[in-house]
């Protein structure tokens, strides 16, 4: 995907000359082209913002810096935007080789309706909605389709599934690009079920635990663990006597 925009040199820098140019509906910002120095120049608001609706944030644009000059292969690198108005403030312009890789962030678009959405009531989740790849500039794609038709509750698309041809993907392969889960009411369902089973299956038996109390006597310690059982009392509470020696001594 390649667009137009033309840019036109500015001479002043500094707050008050952005203002003027905002007032005028022009954007100020700059060019940087490797191994050359920064070059301010200013646009036309509502050329690029038609840029930025055909999705010339995402692809590579020819620049034309004057209207003399033959245009330049470009990228835009950052938009400043305003807090409250959301008007563009100010951008930076990339200028590229095109026998150079380059990064760039491309959007991921899903494709088809998920089996887990059609027939297990699941909830398809959009993880990841732009990912960063390395390509030459002729190379950078509009988009990325993802076809998540057979998609299945607790299954997932990660960044391994994508079919990019020859570009390198920047982020980690076992990022998930898109999830069917199930709602959250029958999530939280099974979850509290699983919390009491287990809980259940933890707990001492209640006749056990009546034993235990029938046994005790008030005052009673437990046993220190690898203690040995006490003996029973003799009768009368006489000690066991020991075996007699036989021809007692005198």
């Amino acid at each position: 995907m390649q667009t137009q925009l033309n840019v036109s040199r500015r001479e002043g820098t500094g707050k008050g000359v952005a203002r003027k140019l905002r007032a005028a509906a022009q954007i100020p910002g700059v060019v940087y082209s490797k191994g050359a120095p920064a070059e301010p120049v200013s646009m036309d608001r509502k050329a690029f913002e038609i840029l930025m609706k055909h999705g010339g944030h995402h692809g590579l644009i020819d620049l034309r810096l004057d209207s003399n000059r033959e245009p330049l292969k470009a990228l835009v690198r950052e938009i400043q935007v305003h807090p409250v108005s959301r008007l563009v403030e100010h951008v930076d312009l990339q200028r590229v080789s095109m026998q150079e890789r380059i990064r760039i962030e491309v959007p991921i678009v899903l494709i088809g309706k998920p089996e887990g959405v059609r027939l297990g009531g699941g909830i398809l989740e959009h993880n990841l909605r732009q990912v960063e790849v390395e390509c030459l500039p002729g190379e950078i794609p509009e988009k990325i389709e993802v076809d998540v038709t057979a998609l299945a509750v607790g299954h997932s698309v990660h960044v391994s599934d994508l079919k990019v041809g020859n570009l390198t993907v920047m982020a980690h392969a076992e990022t998930a690009v898109a999830t069917v889960s199930m709602p959250a009411a029958e999530r939280a369902a099974e979850e509290t079920a699983a919390t009491a089973a287990a809980a259940a299956t933890a707990a001492v038996a209640p006749g056990d635990a009546a034993a235990v109390a029938k046994d005790a006597k008030p005052g009673d310690k437990p046993a220190a663990k690898g203690d040995k059982p006490a003996a029973k009392d003799a009768k009368g509470g006489d000690k066991p006597a020991g075996k007699e020696a036989k021809g007692g001594k005198s």
